[in-house]
């Protein structure tokens, strides 16, 4: 049972995105718990369900959910905040983990690890590229985002250290390069696709020959970018430390200037020190 549950929960995810567990509890916001259908859903989308379920009530119904669902009503509200969510979103695909998102976003575990089930769970489906690719960047793209949707091919692709290079930089990213990755993987994705559903018969051997061939040419050249990529990421990060690093001198050295003494004022002082000089003789 638990397991067609989980098959079950999965295609859900598939088919519906990151946010698939706060659709379903959108859509079944009126379901009893004493429903068959409630032990399909998980914790997370069964506490969406009541979240969403004690905001309908008519009498003091938000306050209600705001206080018996602090960590859900929390998540939503770090939704509305646009910077925080998208530092959220960019450490996901970096893969970073839960303890370090919280350590720099100085968000609650529990508040991060809700959110991201509800509203943008990708962890499971990293090598899927073109669930990836339908699912978060063209989502942004379509919304006009391009910045976002660029930064997040970074993020994915760049892995861990370029998630952190972003969070901690934002510059010197190589986001062209980022694109042109995205699109040999979508390439790639599709010649995979037609070598699986090749009908491979006596007469067909040769051209399933050439189709595999191809695919496999493709996939060398797609790990030599991502090699290349790679690279670009942990120079672009080298220099964004040599850059810290430049500017804190330069602050250090400004804070230990010292004005010179105005000549005025030093001839001054040596007139008085000649004119003592002279009053002790």
């Amino acid at each position: 049972m638990e397991r067609r549950n989980r098959s079950w929960l999965d295609m859900e995810h598939s088919f519906k995105g990151p946010g698939f567990r706060w659709q379903l509890a959108d859509k079944h916001r009126t379901l009893s718990q004493k429903d068959k259908f409630w032990t399909w859903l998980d914790k997370p989308t069964q506490q969406a369900i009541k979240y969403l379920r004690e905001m309908r009530r008519e009498s003091h119904g938000p306050d209600r959910a705001k206080d018996r669902f602090t960590v859900v009503t929390a998540a939503i509200e770090l939704l509305q905040n646009e910077k925080a969510l998208e530092s959220l979103k960019l450490a996901i695909l970096g893969d970073l983990p839960r303890v370090e998102i919280s350590e720099r976003t100085n968000i609650d575990q529990a508040v991060l690890e809700t959110t991201e089930l509800l509203f943008f769970d990708i962890r499971g489906k990293r090598e899927a590229t073109s669930w990836m690719t339908c699912h978060v960047f063209m989502p942004a793209m379509k919304g006009g985002d391009m910045d976002l949707a660029a930064k997040m091919k970074i993020a994915f692709f760049g892995g861990p250290v370029m998630a952190r290079a972003m969070l901690d930089a934002r510059d010197h990213l190589p986001i062209d390069d980022a694109k042109r990755l995205v699109d040999q993987e979508v390439l790639l994705h599709g010649k995979l696709q037609a070598a699986l559903e090749f009908r491979l018969s006596e007469a067909t051997a040769p051209q399933f020959l050439k189709t595999f061939l191809n695919y496999d040419l493709a996939r060398q050249k797609l790990e030599f970018a991502r090699e290349k990529f790679q690279h670009k990421c942990e120079v672009a990060q080298r220099q964004h430390e040599a850059e810290l690093r430049s500017e804190q001198r330069h602050d250090d050295d400004q804070e230990n200037w010292l004005p010179p003494v105005p000549h005025a004022e030093a001839t001054e002082s040596n007139e008085k020190v000649n004119d003592e000089a002279k009053r002790v003789a």
